[in-house]
C-alpha cells in the first residue's frame, strides 16, 4: 500500500541554444536585438530556479549542446564561463552516491555554429576563443568540452557501474562559419541599388527578400570528422556491453534537407554518424541548433545489415531566444537493468521544462519514454514481425513478454501491483463501498507492500476522501471532529488539513458526526526517496482532512509490522477488519479477536513520540523559512544580524543555575548564538534544533556543544536527562495552546527533579504594543494562535505539575529582538541587513513590503511615527517588549 520502491532517478538537464548577447531573448523588446551584449535573462532564470531546488532534487548531470553566445565575442565568452562555473557550483551541492569517481564532470559541453568567430579564416582561428574557454573551464574536469585550446583533455567520461553511463562530446562545427563569396557580392550589389531607388517609404517584400538572400550566404553545414568517430569508437570498445552510451552535438543527425530545414541545417555527413554510434552501441543523441524540441527513434543497421540497433534522438528548443526559455529534462530509472534480457529494464523518460509566471513549472508530459534493452527491443521486432492475424506468440511466457516490451512506461510498474488487483476485489466491494456504515476507520501501511499506484487503490482512497468531505460538509458546526487518540496524535505532530478547504474549520477532540479516517505510513529510511509519491499522497489526505502520520519500522516491533483496516460502527464496535497476510500475499479477513489486537496497536503506535507528518519525514517543517534554499542562506548571513543580546544571556545564567556536573538544553537553538556561550558554564549542552541549515552553521562555530537535528515534540532523549531547558526565539514556531502545552510536557519528562525551564515570548500583555504590524499587517497572522498571556501560561504550566511559576521582563534587547529589533528605533526597519535576520521579512509577500516600508518612511519622515508608537504603547497592559516566564520541576 506504500510507494513504490525504486531506484534513484539519475536526472539530466539539456540546454542549447543559449545565445547569450544580443539575441537573447529581452522581455522589452521581444526577438528584437537586445541593449547589452552580455544579456543572458534567460539562463540568468534557469540558475535562480537551480538554487532554489533541494540539494538532493537538482540534476545529476547539465549537458549543453552549443550556440552559448551569438557572435562568440570575448565578453560573449566571458559570461558564458561565469554561468557555466555557476551551475557546476550548484550541482556539485547533490549528494550522488553513483559518484564512484570523485573527478567525474558535473557539466558537458560541445560548441555551436554561434560559438565561431567568423571573422577569422580557419576552422582553428574560428573556434580559438570557445577552446579557450572550454580550457579554462576544465578545472580538473569538472566541465568537459568536445574541443580545447590546449590538449590533452578528455572528450567523454565513462561515469563507471554505479551510473551505468558513458557519454561522448562531439563537435560538428568543423565545416561552419563561412560564407558564399558569390551570393555575398550578389547581395551587395542588390542592396546598393534598392538603397539607391527606394522612396521614403521602404518595401518591406523587397528588403525580407534581401535578408533571405544574406541568410542563403551563410555556409554553417554540421559535420562531424572521421577522426573523432573513430577515436570514439576505440573508447567505448573496452566498455561493459549493458553502458548506457549518449551522444552529443549540436547540429541535427537526424536527416536531410527537407522542406522543413534549412540548406545546412544538418549534419552533412549524418548517415556515417549514425552508422557509427549505432555500431559503437549508442542509446541516445542530444542535439541542438534547430530551437524545436523534438524526439525520435531510429532503428539503424550496420554491419552486415543483419544488426540494428535503436538511437534515439532529442533535439533541445532554444533557452535563449523564447520567452519561455525552455530546456530538455531526461530521467533514467533502473540504470544498472540497461539492456538487461528481461524486464523490467532501464527505463527513459524526455520531457520539456518551460517557464510560467516567471518560474519554471513542472516538466510537460514526456514526449518519449521507453526501455533500453537491446535483446528485449530485438524480441519485440521478431514479435512484431511474425505477428500477423494467424499467429500469435507460441506460448504464455511470450505474450507477457511481448506485453512488457509493448508498453515500456508500464516497467516499473510490473509485478508490483499483484497484492492490489483482482485480489482486492473483496476488500473494495465489501469494506469501502459501505462506508455509510462507519464511523471511523483506521488503516496502516507498510512498506513491503507497493500498490500506491494502482487504480484500485486509488478508486477506495478517492472513495473514502468523497465520503469524508461530504460528512464534514454536511455539519454545519465548522468544526473537525476526531476521536482521541487521533486529536492527540495531531496536536503532538502538528499534522493540519489544508487552508485549501479547511481554513475556516476548527480541530477539536470528539466522536464526532462525520466519518473519520486516518492513516499511518510505515516507512524504511531509504523510502524518502519516493518524495513525489509521498507528497502528493499526502497532499490528498490534507486536502480532504484525513490524517496520515509516518513512522519508521526501526521503532516498532516484529508484532506492530502488519497492514490492515478496521471499520469501526457507530457504537465503536468494529465491523470489518481485513489485514495483508504476507504468507499469502493477499488480503484477508481478520477475526475479531484479531480485530481487536489489530485496534489496539494501531492506538498504541498512535501514542508514540516517533510519528511524525509526511513533510516532517521527508525533511520539510512549518519553520522559519520553508524554502530550503532561501534557508540556506538565511542560516549563513545570520549570524551578521543577530548576536546574543548580554542582558538574555545574564538572565539565563541567573535563573538556570549551571554547573560543572549538570546538562543544559537549548532548544531552537539555531546557529547556536544562546547555546555556545553557556557551554563553559555547564558540564554537558545539547543543542536542539529542526533545521540542519542553522545547526551546520553552529557545529562550524563549536564542537563543545552536542548538536541534535531533531523536532523537539518528537526527540528522542532520555527522561529526567536534563538540568536546565531554555528557549529564546523559539516558543511562537509551537502554533497553538495545545501544541505548546505538549511541549512543555516533553520539556517536564526531560527535566530532572528540581530542574529549571526559561522561555522567551511576547505575553498577549505586552503583544497589543507591537505598532509594526500597522505597516506590515501579515505579522498579525504569523504571531497569531502562538502569543498567550500570562495567566494562561501559568495555568497551563501548574497543570502539567510544573512548580514555582513565575515571570519577568526586558525592554529593548536591540537587534536580537527578533521582529521587534526596532521598535524603539523605526529607522532600523528600513534597513535591509538588519531585517535579513528575521525570518517573517523573508517570507513576506513583496509587495506588502514594498508598501510598508515606504509608510513607514513617509511616517519616519513626517514626525507622526511617534504618535503611532505612542497610541500602540498605550494599549499594552504589561511593560517590556519580552517576557521570560521561568518554571521548575
Amino acid at each position: 500500500m506504500g510507494p513504490i520502491s525504486k531506484e534513484p532517478e539519475f536526472v539530466i538537464h539539456h540546454l542549447t541554444d543559449i545565445h547569450i548577447g544580443k539575441l537573447q531573448f529581452a522581455p522589452e523588446q521581444k526577438l528584437r536585438m537586445a541593449p547589452a551584449p552580455s544579456n543572458s535573462r534567460n539562463l540568468d532564470l534557469y540558475l535562480d530556479s537551480l538554487e532554489r531546488t533541494r540539494a538532493e532534487l537538482l540534476p545529476d548531470l547539465v549537458i549543453a549542446s552549443g550556440d552559448f553566445t551569438c557572435f562568440a565575442s570575448v565578453k560573449e565568452m566571458d559570461t558564458a564561463q561565469d554561468k557555466l562555473r555557476k551551475i557546476l557550483e550548484i550541482l556539485e551541492k547533490k549528494p550522488s552516491p553513483w559518484r564512484e569517481n570523485a573527478e567525474a564532470p558535473f557539466v558537458l559541453i560541445v560548441p555551436g555554429n554561434h560559438d565561431l568567430d567568423w571573422s577569422e579564416d580557419s576552422h582553428a582561428q574560428k573556434i580559438e576563443r570557445y577552446a579557450r574557454m572550454a580550457d579554462s573551464l576544465y578545472q580538473g574536469g569538472k566541465i568537459l568540452s568536445s574541443t580545447y585550446h590546449s590538449a590533452p583533455h578528455a572528450t567523454s567520461w565513462d561515469f563507471g557501474e554505479g551510473a551505468n553511463l558513458f557519454v561522448g562530446l562531439f563537435d560538428s562545427t568543423a565545416l561552419g562559419g563561412t560564407r558564399d563569396s558569390v551570393l555575398v557580392e550578389i547581395y551587395k550589389r542588390l542592396a546598393e541599388r534598392y538603397r539607391a531607388v527606394r522612396s521614403s517609404t521602404a518595401d518591406a517584400e523587397v528588403q525580407e527578400a534581401l535578408d533571405a538572400l544574406f541568410k542563403e550566404a551563410r555556409k554553417d553545414p554540421g559535420y562531424v570528422e572521421p577522426a573523432q568517430l573513430e577515436a570514439m569508437a576505440e573508447r567505448v570498445a573496452g566498455l561493459a556491453p549493458n553502458r548506457i552510451k549518449i551522444a552529443v552535438m549540436h547540429h541535427n543527425p537526424t536527416t536531410v534537407p527537407a522542406d522543413d530545414l534549412e540548406t545546412f541545417d544538418v549534419v552533412v555527413n549524418a548517415g556515417i554518424v549514425k552508422r557509427e554510434l549505432a555500431a559503437a552501441g549508442f542509446d541516445l543523441v542530444l542535439y541542438g541548433h534547430r530551437h524545436v524540441f523534438h524526439c525520435c527513434r531510429e532503428h539503424i543497421p550496420f554491419g552486415s545489415g543483419a544488426l540494428k540497433q535503436e538511437l534515439r534522438f532529442v533535439s533541445g528548443d532554444s533557452i535563449g531566444c523564447k520567452a519561455d526559455a525552455p530546456f530538455v529534462e531526461i530521467r533514467l530509472q533502473s540504470m544498472p537493468r540497461a539492456h538487461a534480457e528481461s524486464p523490467p529494464a532501464c527505463f527513459l523518460s524526455v520531457s520539456e521544462t518551460s517557464l510560467k509566471g516567471g518560474a519554471y513549472a513542472a516538466a510537460t508530459p514526456p514526449a518519449l519514454q521507453g526501455i533500453l534493452s537491446r535483446p528485449l527491443n530485438r524480441f519485440w521486432d521478431s514479435v512484431a514481425e511474425g505477428f500477423g492475424p494467424q499467429e500469435m506468440p507460441a506460448s504464455r511466457e511470450d505474450m507477457l513478454r511481448a506485453i512488457a516490451v509493448l508498453l515500456p512506461q508500464l516497467q516499473h510498474l510490473q509485478s508490483k501491483l499483484v497484492d492490489w488487483d483482482d485480489d482486492s476485489g473483496d476488500w473494495i466491494s465489501r469494506f469501502h463501498i459501505q462506508l455509510g456504515l462507519y464511523r471511523r476507520i483506521y488503516a496502516t501501511d507498510i512498506y513491503r507492500r507497493p500498490s500506491t499506484a494502482s487504480p484500485n487503490f486509488e478508486k477506495y482512497l478517492r472513495e473514502q476522501y468523497i465520503q469524508r468531505l461530504r460528512g464534514a460538509r454536511s455539519c454545519n458546526t465548522r468544526k473537525l471532529s476526531f476521536s482521541p487518540p487521533v486529536y492527540e496524535a495531531i496536536i503532538r505532530t502538528g499534522w493540519q488539513p489544508s487552508p485549501v478547504l479547511w481554513s475556516d474549520y476548527r480541530l477539536e477532540r470528539g466522536e464526532g458526526p462525520a466519518l473519520e479516517i486516518v492513516r499511518i505510513l510505515v516507512r524504511p529510511p531509504d523510502t524518502s526517496r519516493d518524495r513525489k509519491i509521498l507528497e502528493a499522497l499526502d497532499f490528498d489526505h490534507r486536502l480532504f482532512a484525513i490524517p496520515l502520520f509516518v513512522i519508521d519500522p526501526a521503532d516498532m516491533s516484529e508484532k506492530e509490522m502488519v497492514d490492515f483496516a478496521i471499520g469501526f460502527g457507530k457504537a465503536g464496535e468494529i465491523l470489518k477488519a481485513y489485514e495483508y497476510v504476507p504468507s499469502r500475499g493477499k488480503v484477508g479477513e481478520a477475526e475479531l479477536r484479531r480485530a481487536r489486537d489489530l485496534r489496539d496497536t494501531f492506538e498504541g503506535i498512535l501514542k508514540r513520540r516517533e510519528l511524525q507528518t509526511v513533510s516532517e519525514w521527508l525533511g520539510y517543517y512549518d519553520g522559519m523559512i520553508r524554502d530550503p534554499n532561501e534557508l540556506r542562506k538565511f542560516a549563513e548571513t545570520y549570524d551578521q544580524t543577530r548576536t546574543a543580546n548580554a542582558t538574555v544571556l545574564s538572565l539565563l545564567t541567573k535563573h538556570l543555575g549551571p554547573g560543572p556536573h549538570k546538562t543544559g538544553l537549548d532548544i531552537g537553538c539555531g546557529t547556536g548564538n544562546y547555546t555556545i556561550p553557556l557551554a563553559r558554564e555547564f558540564g554537558r549542552v545539547i543543542g536542539l534544533d529542526i533545521s540542519d541549515e542553522m545547526l551546520t552553521v553552529a557545529r562550524r562555530k563549536s564542537s563543545a556543544v552536542t548538536w541534535i537535528c531533531a523536532n523537539a515534540l518528537n526527540n528522542r532523549l532520555p527522561d529526567a536527562s536534563c538540568d536546565a531547558v531554555w528557549l529564546i526565539a523559539s516558543l511562537h514556531y509551537f502554533q497553538g495552546a495545545e501544541r505548546q502545552k505538549l511541549l512543555f510536557k516533553e520539556i517536564y519528562r526531560l527535566l530532572k527533579p528540581g530542574g529549571v525551564v526559561l522561555a522567551d515570548t511576547e505575553f498577549a500583555e505586552q503583544h497589543s504594543s507591537l505598532w509594526v504590524t500597522k505597516f506590515f499587517p501579515s505579522l498579525i497572522d504569523r504571531y497569531k494562535n502562538a502569543i498567550f498571556s500570562s495567566a494562561t501560561y501559568e495555568r497551563g504550566l501548574r497543570g502539567i505539575g510544573y512548580t514555582a511559576v513565575h515571570f519577568e521582563t526586558l525592554r529593548d534587547i536591540g537587534n536580537d529582538a527578533g521582529i521587534r529589533f526596532g521598535h524603539h528605533h523605526p529607522e532600523r526597519y528600513l534597513d535591509s541587513e538588519l531585517r535579513a535576520g528575521v525570518p517573517a521579512f523573508h517570507e513576506m509577500d513583496p509587495d506588502e513590503l514594498d508598501r510598508g516600508l515606504t509608510e513607514l518612511e513617509h511616517a519616519i519622515d513626517d514626525g507622526s511615527i511617534a504618535g503611532i508608537i505612542r497610541d500602540y504603547e498605550a494599549r499594552a497592559t504589561m511593560a517590556g517588549d519580552v517576557g521570560f516566564l521561568i518554571a521548575r520541576r
